[in-house]
């Protein structure tokens, strides 16, 4: 027979009821009808804490340490004493506040201003000038560091410094060379305390052009920084200049190698060409990359029957039959050209491999400048090989 217990046996001999699962299973059996009132009031219970917490409370505080530091009647100061401030000991403060949690949460560095004032200096030196601050009016003032800083003030004055250009962060190929590198201005004029443009020397306008590849002239708009006299930069927070930046333009030229050529008069017999050597045959020019790229070969003399067998080019020469824009480079010698003719009433040797021959008329074949063949001809007659300068 049966206790009154025996149907409550569970696992193990345990009551069904013990522990924290039995007294919560006794809750729910006998307050079901309470469960939802009391999830209600849970709720609510909640978000009343979310509210006290996060906006009546007023025990919360906030550090802002990256408040920048203006200066406030530096142009009174310049215009009325004559004066200029530099070497500022402190460029930020930071600022402790207190107020509600939603406030401090709302809030930024953005919402505060720290100045100082030095408009009421009036004699050059060590100053040591109160920082002011003005905060979020959500929000209380708990305490901020420094609560001053020192500057100097010396004799505002001017000076006119020369622009200069400096090329970094290009590619170039070896054929390529800056020519000119010109600033649309040449020298600028600074302003600010005498102690601190004592040590400028020039204004630099760097052209960073980000690794590109340069084959051709450009125009590049530069800022203007300040350097001493070692290149180093000068701080230039309390300079003033009468412009911020500058327009360089920047030409290129390429250098090429180009055959010497000779051409033909018009109606000169081809076949009375017995050899024509150009020392040297090949020039190296440089000029504006347009045109020497599109020039491979240079005729320097027309033969015909009247061509001496020595024909001396100078420099000066060679440079008249360039084009515009193209010159030697490096070159201030001579170019011979050696011309040897057949007797009009010799026959005409046999066809071979000969250089270039440009006529008036036309480009036709003719011995080669740069290939160094010996020309083939009768047997009793004895002709000059057909040679190049290396």
């Amino acid at each position: 027979m049966k206790d009154g217990n025996s149907g409550m046996t569970g696992k193990a001999g345990n009551p069904a009821g013990s522990g924290a699962a039995g007294f919560f299973r006794r809750i729910f059996r006998k307050d079901r009808l309470m469960l939802l009132p009391r999830l209600i009031c849970l709720f609510f219970a909640l978000v009343f804490w979310i509210y006290v917490v996060n906006v009546t409370s007023t025990n919360s505080e906030k550090t802002f340490t990256q408040i920048p530091i203006k200066v406030e009647g530096a142009e009174a100061l310049g215009s009325g004493s004559g004066f200029a401030i530099y070497d500022q000991s402190e460029s930020k403060v930071s600022v402790t506040v207190s107020g509600k949690r939603q406030d401090l949460l709302d809030i930024s560095e953005s919402g505060f201003y720290a100045y100082i004032d030095v408009s009421g200096i009036t004699e050059g030196g060590k100053h040591t000038i109160p920082v002011k601050l003005s905060i979020p009016e959500t929000v209380s003032l708990v305490s901020s560091s420094p609560s001053s800083i020192v500057i100097y003030a010396d004799e505002n004055t001017s000076k006119t410094v020369p622009v200069k250009v400096e090329m970094s962060s290009y590619s170039m190929s070896d054929k390529y060379a800056f020519d000119e590198i010109r600033p649309a201005i040449n020298t600028v004029t600074v302003s600010g305390p005498a102690a601190l443009l004592s040590r400028i020397a020039a204004a630099r306008a760097e052209l960073n052009l980000d690794s590109a590849w340069v084959t051709s002239g450009f125009v590049h708009n530069s800022p203007l920084s300040f350097v001493d006299s070692a290149g180093l930069p000068v701080d230039s927070g309390y300079i003033s200049c009468d412009v911020s930046s500058v327009d360089v333009a920047v030409s290129v030229t390429l250098s090429n190698d180009v055959r010497l050529t000779y051409t033909l008069e018009t109606g000169f017999d081809q076949a009375r060409i017995a050899s024509v050597r150009i020392e040297p045959s090949v020039l190296k020019v440089s000029g504006a990359p347009e045109k020497v790229s599109q020039l491979s070969k240079l005729n320097v003399i027309t033969v015909g029957e009247s061509t001496p067998a020595l024909t001396v080019i100078t420099a000066d020469g060679i440079a008249a039959l360039l084009p515009d824009g193209v010159e030697p480079l490096g070159f201030e010698g001579e170019i011979k050209v050696y011309v040897e003719l057949l007797p009009e009433t010799t026959s005409a040797p046999p066809e071979t491999s000969s250089p270039e021959v440009t006529t008036s008329a036309e480009e036709s074949s003719s011995p080669d400048v740069t290939g160094g063949e010996t020309s083939q001809f009768p047997e009793d007659i004895t002709y000059p090989a057909v040679t190049a300068a290396p």
